[in-house]
């Protein structure tokens, strides 16, 4: 197939799965050429639903080029109009600026900042040759925003943030709405903004992102533990973890215990930020996918993302429960070491969910205080600028 046809494909494959719902943004995923901006690798892998590292070090990815169906998903959650201003943080490749230039228009206005000087030129690069020049790429850090080009109408963020900084919400028209991939403990939900103090939700997405560097960089939240393969836990707080404890302790066999009526569409379409937001324990855990013969092999049955297996842990001094899926699809923790606490915890916060109405994350409702006081919360997260009040509808809206 040539480039054409393996773009069709994809749209194609992105519209079945909802991924890509309105006929604005299928059509700029259909006519821009995301193979333009990956000259280094291949138009097949360039249009499979993958994302593609662009700057690795020391075996951290630092900048990628996001999954198409995240794209899709966060474009429909922007919902661009022609005519609008957009700032755009965490450049990469340039292909979402190009998207976000076509939803737009010839009217509109976007401008994409980066803080590495070599993504900078080879977006302008890009974007020249497939016809997107009037796209300003500015090489800062994006924590400040792009002030001399506000007020804009939707600001999008392809990196993760820890926090909804302060000239985000200044450079925000009225009206206007901001996008981003936020961690709240463990998890990243990439979540659609509107107002400004407070801020609400109206859109939230899993997402999993390289998080924001510079002046407002991300702290990592994840650590390495096991062997043969070895896992990432993405936590609230990584130093609570007994790294060495961990670790060994998944060398041992574990002990399963069956979690009644839990399923992985459960999993993974509410329990998982309900876990996140009411176990402190919680983490999200991510191991190659390709390690057969290990105890990692059924987590492909629970999420697989670009050869990685993912799934929930509860993780606690030096015990782990990992929640797995047995051949039945049943919905198990799979438990190395003391984990009776951990399993306690994950039984009481499932009773919380069941009786709240086992709520999906489209029934989650997540407001951001900068001076205001938050109301009516189901739980508090605060950031260094703002106060997250999360609260869940009852009974289910999803």
């Amino acid at each position: 197939m040539d480039a054409l046809d393996l773009r069709r494909a994809l749209v194609e494959r992105l519209v079945v799965r909802r991924t890509a719902r309105s006929p604005s943004v299928v059509r700029a995923l259909g006519d821009v050429p995301r193979h333009a901006f990956l000259p280094e690798i291949s138009p097949e892998l360039a249009y499979a639903d993958r994302s593609i590292a662009l700057i690795v070090e020391e075996g951290t990815t630092l900048s990628s080029a996001s999954q198409p169906s995240m794209i899709a998903e966060m474009l429909e959650q922007l919902d661009v109009q022609p005519g609008n201003r957009v700032l755009e943080i965490g450049t990469g490749s340039g292909y979402n600026a190009a998207l976000l230039a076509y939803l737009a228009g010839p009217r509109g206005q976007v401008v994409s900042i980066d803080l590495d000087a070599g993504l900078v030129e080879r977006a302008r690069s890009a974007l020249r040759a497939t016809g997107f020049e009037r796209v300003r790429v500015l090489h800062e850090d994006g924590a400040g925003g792009a002030p001399e080009w506000a007020p804009f109408d939707r600001i999008i963020l392809t990196v993760a943030a820890d926090d909804i900084v302060d000239a985000w919400r200044a450079q925000l028209a009225p009206g206007g709405r901001l996008v981003l991939p936020l961690t709240l403990h463990a998890l990243q939900e990439s979540i659609a903004f509107e107002g400004h103090d407070p801020m609400r939700s109206v859109s939230i997405v899993g997402a999993s992102f390289v998080a924001l560097r510079g002046s407002s960089a991300v702290v990592s939240h994840e650590i390495e533990v096991g062997a043969n393969p070895v896992i990432r836990l993405r936590a609230g707080e990584p130093s609570s973890i007994d790294r060495d404890g961990v670790s060994l302790r998944l060398q041992s066999t574990p002990s399963f215990v069956p979690l009644e009526g839990i399923d992985v569409d459960d999993l993974w379409g509410g329990l998982d930020v309900w876990l996140d937001g009411h176990v402190p324990a919680a983490a999200l855990a991510m191991a190659d996918g390709n390690a057969e013969g290990t105890y990692v092999e059924d987590w492909l049955s629970v999420a697989h993302d670009d050869g990685f297996a993912t799934t929930i842990a509860l993780c606690r001094d030096d015990a782990i429960a990992l929640f797995l899926r047995d051949r039945r699809g049943r919905i198990h923790l799979a438990c190395y070491g003391a984990a009776d606490e951990l399993v306690g915890a994950a039984r009481i916060a499932i009773a919380g969910w069941t009786a709240r109405g086992r709520p999906s994350t489209r029934a989650l409702r997540i407001t951001a205080f900068a001076q205001t006081a938050p109301q009516f919360a189901d739980m508090l997260i605060e950031k260094a600028s703002v106060t997250l009040a999360l609260r869940w509808s009852f009974p289910s809206s999803g």
